[in-house]
């Protein structure tokens, strides 16, 4: 049975022997790149850089790094018990990787081969000035371009699953996709430049008799070899590499396909999802293939690598018969923050029946980022904010659809700018109304100094608001705010495209209640004591009262504030 910690290794070698080649890629895109000045600097820069490939101890190190990220990618392919639930990036990788090869060693046959035959490197003026007379122009054009994108895109797209991971690549997306995008297109244009140049000096007898003295490709008698020639001598030595590679292919799913044959019949083991679906598969199946298997939405963005945690699953029955984690996926687990229920469906081998919850159906690269532990559930300390438009509802009845929506996209605009200017979490619209928490991150002190700074601003907003909407309402727009602070539970809930962090418990009624009491107090902002003992701050300006509060079995001292606009700016701190 293959381990996690070959797996791992397997990985590894893809990610190390992949950046090899992409450096090598891309010193060649700049050596090209360079005939937008002169062919002479692309052979000069040539033999600098082919000088490095060629030195002893780094010689033989594309060439085996070919090899090795090619074997360790058919071995990926093999050991996958099924292509299902593959992204459109990993699709279109593994199709690029599989037409790569062809290109591949028809180009190292041109490269290699000739150097090695006659100790001579190859020099663009020449293979120019080859291409022209024998009037491959359009072809190689096409031909260049279509094998440089594979190959290109074939790394970048690798690149870009190793990368996303990081929480930093978000931020530089522009500067990545520039840096990748360009080279490409300089390397084209320098091609069609040094051609250019070429196709003008072709008039200098002279300029001629040099390039014949550097003709990569000389016969016995040293003159140059015809393409016809060179082309033999090359398809022959290309069909050959193709031919041991495909071989190797076929050797590798024939063994697959017997060992496949000889697993069907040892017993299965029942996969149960908590949404009713099921599978049965071979003993040795990861949670990750079995889902896919059954056509059960599993979210995996780095590909099942084990490296980026949004495939965890919560085991609900037979836990007891899973193996203890192995070192790489402890690792990840307690970044995450994981419960001990909690597995990577990647790297959990099944040997016996069980029943899961995919945590994520659907993720993006960010969720595989170390997560808070209240995204899975968790009391926290937390103030809560709750603010509703007063009367908007019966002014809502006497407009034009499209005046309501107007006004009310200008209001949640400006108050949402409000809250999260004051680092607060806007949890939800609901019709008018508002529901942001406060604290998750920066604590109880911290949480209800933002969210008093968030209902001043708010206060202020609304005042820049109703100077705007002046001549579109007949009275200006009224809102109340209502703080309130205490334990909530907050995780993610929901379900599908509506699952979002978010608070329950009677610290969210108490808060909301408290938005209600605005308006029977006749002030636009109402603060509980426990917000304003946790920040510190004093509202010597405004009496203490006393409210009933539904569901509260005694009354909450309350201080209620006219108008939020008028307070005193606060210090937040860090």
């Amino acid at each position: 049975m293959i381990t996690s910690k070959i797996t791992s290794s397997i990985i590894f070698i893809r990610l190390i022997t992949g950046l090899i080649i992409m450096i090598y890629c891309f010193g060649h895109m700049i050596n090209h790149s360079l005939g937008i000045i002169s062919v002479e600097i692309m052979d000069s820069f040539r033999r600098y850089f082919m000088a490095f490939w060629r030195a002893p101890g780094i010689y033989w190190l594309m060439p085996i790094s070919i090899v090795l990220h090619a074997g360790a990618a058919l071995f990926t392919f093999l050991h996958r018990r099924s292509l299902r639930g593959l992204t459109i990036t990993e699709k279109v990788q593994f199709g690029l990787g599989v037409t790569l090869p062809i290109l591949l060693f028809i180009h190292i046959s041109y490269g290699r081969l000739g150097y090695q035959v006659n100790g001579r490197p190859l020099y663009y003026s020449y293979f120019f000035h080859m291409i022209e007379e024998d009037g491959f122009l359009t072809v190689f054009l096409i031909a260049y371009s279509l094998f440089l994108g594979m190959v290109w895109g074939h790394g970048c797209i690798g690149l870009h699953r190793w990368l996303s991971l990081k929480p930093w690549y978000s931020r530089f997306w522009l500067a990545c996709y520039t840096l990748a995008i360009m080279p490409y297109i300089t390397s084209m244009m320098g091609v069609v430049a040094g051609y250019r140049e070429t196709s003008l000096r072709k008039s200098d007898s002279n300029w001629l008799l040099k390039l014949d003295g550097q003709a990569q490709w000389l016969t016995t008698e040293g003159t140059p070899m015809s393409s016809k020639e060179i082309d033999e001598i090359v398809m022959s030595f290309a069909f050959q590499l193709i031919g041991a590679f495909f071989a190797s292919v076929m050797l590798g799913i024939i063994i697959r396909l017997v060992w496949l044959q000889i697993e069907k019949r040892r017993s299965t083991i029942e996969v149960r999802y908590s949404d009713g679906a099921n599978v049965k598969v071979p003993p040795g199946t990861t949670i990750l293939e079995a889902s896919r298997l059954a056509g059960v939405s599993h979210a995996s963005i780095c590909g099942g690598h084990g490296r980026c945690s949004t495939c965890r699953t919560r085991i609900l029955i037979g836990a007891d018969g899973i193996a203890t984690p192995m070192d790489e996926e402890a690792k990840i687990l307690h970044r995450i923050g994981a419960a001990p229920n909690i597995r990577l469906a990647c790297q959990v081998k099944l040997q016996d029946d069980i029943y899961i919850h995919p945590m994520l159906k659907h993720a993006q690269p960010t969720d595989g980022h170390p997560r808070p532990a209240y995204a899975d559930g968790e009391e926290v300390d937390v103030t809560l904010l709750f603010a509703d438009l007063r009367g908007f509802t019966q002014m809502a009845n006497q407009r034009l659809p499209f005046d309501v929506v107007f006004i009310l996209n200008q209001y949640f605009e400006l108050m949402g700018e409000a809250i999260e200017s004051s680092d607060g979490y806007l949890d939800k619209f609901i019709g008018d109304g508002i529901m942001a928490i406060f604290g998750m991150r920066s604590g109880a002190e911290i949480g209800a100094k933002q969210a008093i700074s968030a209902s001043i601003k708010m206060g202020q907003q609304l005042e820049i608001l109703n100077l705007r909407l002046q001549d579109e309402l007949d009275s200006p727009l009224q809102i109340g705010i209502g703080l309130h602070r205490g334990n909530a539970i907050v995780g993610n809930m929901g379900y599908g495209e509506a699952m979002a962090v978010t608070a329950i418990g009677d610290t969210v009624n108490v808060a909301s209640r408290l938005e209600g009491a605005c308006k029977t107090l006749g002030v636009q902002l109402v603060v509980s004591e426990g917000v304003l003992d946790a920040a510190g701050v004093e509202f010597p300006d405004v009496k203490q009262k006393k409210v009933e509060v539904r569901g509260s079995e005694k009354p909450i001292s309350v201080f209620p504030v006219e108008d939020a606009a008028t307070l005193k700016p606060i210090s937040i701190g860090t």
